[in-house]
C-alpha cells in the first residue's frame, strides 16, 4: 500500500473500510487521533472474542487482532 499522504486521507480510507465491516456484520468504532496523526478502526462481531484493530498512519496501515472479549473493552484500550 501506498502511504497516507494527509489524516484526511487516512479518515477517508478508515471509514469506507468501517462500511466495508458493517456490510459484514461487524460493530465497529472510528477512532481519529489528529494530533498523532493516526486513526485507529476497531470491529468485532457481536459476541466475539476477537477484535480487528487497523491503524492507519502516514506510514499505512497496520493491522492486528486482540483477544479482548468485547468491542467496549477494545475501546478502552484505543482510548488509552
Amino acid at each position: 500500500m501506498d502511504p497516507i499522504a494527509s489524516f484526511e486521507e487516512g479518515l477517508a480510507l478508515a471509514r469506507r473500510q468501517a462500511k466495508v465491516f458493517k456490510a459484514m456484520g461487524y460493530e465497529g468504532l472510528l477512532c481519529p487521533k489528529r494530533s498523532q496523526e493516526r486513526i485507529e478502526l476497531l470491529a468485532a462481531k457481536p459476541n466475539s472474542s476477537t477484535t480487528v484493530h487497523l491503524t492507519f498512519h502516514p506510514g499505512g496501515v497496520e493491522v492486528e487482532l486482540l483477544r479482548t472479549g468485547s468491542l467496549d473493552k477494545a475501546r478502552e484500550l484505543a482510548e488509552a
